[in-house]
């Protein structure tokens, strides 16, 4: 491939997105989005027109006709696109073509009885689930689709595969994947709950609407029929799993409530705090003391522990 190309076919990257680009189209693909980072912002621009515009097939789309049909949304974006970086992303597709490609279509299954178990499926795909759910997974070879059938909840760090895309099929919708990490809640009656870890996953439901969502977003998928929306992602969502906890703007007593929760200690609040003030922070691996004092030296306080239980009060006060 000529480096000094600025543009690449769209009907290529169509079949690239699709699955059905040959492995030489594959490495023109790969070697085009490295040249710059411009080119990985037009790609990423490029996949979520894409999935978007096929977001209500009833099939996998044949890519000549999504190029066609994406054509008009792109004369007008193209080299005008000034996106951030993904990095999740950027290593799906710099290694599209040494993926897995499954070969077998015979359905596991998954059941986590009284506590939550770790599953690796045929894919790689690696998967937590919580205690009383269920997960049927198996290779739809004529679709070239990963398809995981769950009941309950489960936590996925998808295998990387951008040639055969993974769904999570669900009682009330479905999420597909390229490859990320997320939980999937199952609540019957009620509907499904996504949080998103990293990475990018649509949210779908027929005849409905589609949502997209990216790293440290979540939704909902409403067992009636209301729309697809999306939803405040809780700041120890992912703590069970990679020990990490985001505060955006949170309120302090909600801080605290969920230390509370993530590190099961008791937190008292002195009546003089102001738990309306909001914290932003992140942190991974910490013990709960390190937390309180970035908390309390934020903020004037101070705290003090006995036994189990942790005393927040102003730092004013003996």
């Amino acid at each position: 491939m000529n480096k000094k190309s600025k543009h690449i076919d769209d009907a290529l990257l169509a079949k690239f997105l699709s699955g059905e680009a040959t492995s030489a189209d594959k490495e023109m693909v790969s070697e085009w989005m490295e040249e710059s980072e411009q080119n990985m912002a037009y790609f990423e621009s490029f996949a979520t027109i894409w999935l978007n515009s096929t977001a209500d097939e009833k099939k996998r789309p044949n890519p000549e006709a999504a190029w066609h049909k994406m054509e008009p949304l792109l004369a007008k974006a193209r080299y005008k696109i000034i996106l951030p970086y993904l990095g999740a992303i950027a290593a799906i597709l710099i290694i599209a073509f040494f993926l897995f490609t499954p070969e077998k279509s015979d359905k596991v299954t998954f059941t986590a009885d009284n506590q939550s178990q770790k599953e690796v499926l045929p894919d790689g795909t690696e998967v937590i689930l919580d205690a009383g759910s269920k997960l049927d997974y198996f290779f739809d070879k004529k679709s070239n689709i990963r398809i995981a059938h769950l009941t309950g909840k489960a936590f996925f760090h998808v295998k990387r595969d951008t040639a055969h895309a993974f769904i999570v099929k669900t009682l009330y919708g479905q999420v597909e994947v390229l490859g990320t990490q997320f939980n999937v809640n199952v609540i019957r009656n009620d509907g499904v709950y996504v949080d998103v870890l990293s990475g990018v996953v649509k949210l779908s439901k027929p005849d409905v609407n589609s949502l997209t969502l990216r790293k440290g977003e979540s939704g909902f998928i409403p067992a009636d029929n209301n729309l697809i929306r999306e939803t405040k992602q809780a700041p120890s969502e992912f703590f069970s799993i990679d020990k990490t906890l985001i505060f955006n703007n949170v309120p302090l007593g909600e801080v605290f409530s969920n230390l509370e929760k993530c590190y099961s200690v008791r937190i008292d609040i002195d009546n003089p705090v102001n738990t309306n003030l909001r914290f932003t922070s992140q942190f991974k691996d910490n013990s709960i003391n390190e937390i309180l004092n970035v908390i309390t030296q934020t903020y004037g306080l101070k705290f003090k522990k006995s036994n189990n239980e942790y005393y927040i009060t102003l730092k004013s006060e003996d």
